[in-house]
């Protein structure tokens, strides 16, 4: 999808590490790929401090803030484990290209990061 960005967006990605775990923990192939990009920074998300003060309770849920508004939240894949085009990923383009101006909000199809009784 990052080929299909009119202009390179400030990229930050959170990643969730459990209690007890260092930042070791979160190096993989995606973060690796992320990386790759050049233009994202990759942030340790300690206990889920970010994914609560977020609202974000799934792994790969996505935020799109244009001109310091929320313009997109939610998943960007058809489903769970799966890539390819699909109509949320299509709302995630034009929310990064400023093609929309609307919110929109999509369902997440990952893993749970903390249950919605820890505040999420």
């Amino acid at each position: 999808m990052i080929a299909s960005f009119a202009s390179q967006p400030n990229i930050v990605a959170y990643a969730f590490i459990p209690s007890g775990k260092t930042d070791s923990w979160i190096e993989s192939e995606t973060t690796d790929k992320l990386r790759s990009f050049g233009n994202v920074s990759i942030v340790a998300d300690h206990d889920a401090k970010a994914s609560r003060q977020f609202d974000v309770a799934t792994s790969g849920h996505v935020l799109v803030y244009n001109d310091a508004k929320l313009r997109f939240s939610g998943g960007i894949t058809p489903s769970r484990g799966h890539e390819g085009t699909c109509d949320s990923g299509a709302a995630f383009l034009n929310s990064i290209n400023g093609e929309s101006n609307q919110r929109v909000e999509w369902p997440v199809f990952g893993c749970a990061i903390v249950s919605p009784s820890e505040g999420a």
